[in-house]
């Protein structure tokens, strides 16, 4: 307690001198004060002591927490791609799910404390109609490139076999985070989208 007193009496000389020593003056007693019991104001987390559970060995019953949701920002893009691709020409049908993968490991800053981590993505399904052009079904990861700006999406694209063509289908993981242009993908339906073979 005496200590205290001390430190305090300090910073009130410190005081009468310009406004930076104060400044400083004051923060050293803060620390001192801090470390022999007071509270500083800025202290992080405890760590817990005590072996933390793993998740699987966790309470049965936990307190109900939130559902971890998608960035409404993100969750707003896709809709709005969803939106634009079901308005395409020769788009039959278009879905969309998004998943979430949780995963937990411990704190690397505390090895008693457990961290869980969320992992969405979001896949995307189009079917065209059987007489699609190529520059139709390119039309639809071009839109989505325009929309989105996320890696965590794919997309599978089919044309279904029609006079001419037989029936192709396109995977597309994690490229929309960038541009895709129209001449693009146009040129790789043409590529998925081999003739018939020739009756012999």
């Amino acid at each position: 307690m005496r200590s205290r007193l001390v430190i305090g009496l300090l910073v009130a000389l410190a005081c009468t001198v310009p406004l930076t020593a104060c400044s400083a003056a004051e923060g050293l007693a803060r620390n001192a004060l801090g470390s022999s019991g007071g509270s500083s104001g800025t202290e992080t987390a405890v760590c817990p002591s005590a072996e933390a559970p793993a998740p699987d060995a966790a309470n049965a019953t936990p307190d109900p927490t939130p559902a971890p949701t998608l960035d409404p920002a993100i969750a707003s893009q896709v809709r709005t791609a969803l939106r634009q691709v079901r308005a395409l020409p020769a788009v039959a049908e278009a879905t969309q799910t998004t998943t979430n993968t949780p995963s937990s490991a411990p704190d690397p800053t505390c090895s008693t404390r457990w961290v869980t981590s969320n992992h969405f993505a979001s896949r995307f399904t189009v079917a065209m109609d059987p007489d699609a052009t190529p520059a139709q079904a390119g039309a639809v990861p071009t839109t989505m490139a325009t929309e989105l700006a996320w890696t965590g999406v794919s997309l599978t694209l089919t044309v279904p076999a029609d006079e001419g063509h037989i029936a192709s289908t396109v995977h597309y993981d994690g490229t929309f985070d960038q541009q895709i242009p129209t001449s693009t993908s146009t040129a790789v339906a043409q590529d998925w989208r081999p003739s018939p073979r020739p009756r012999t």
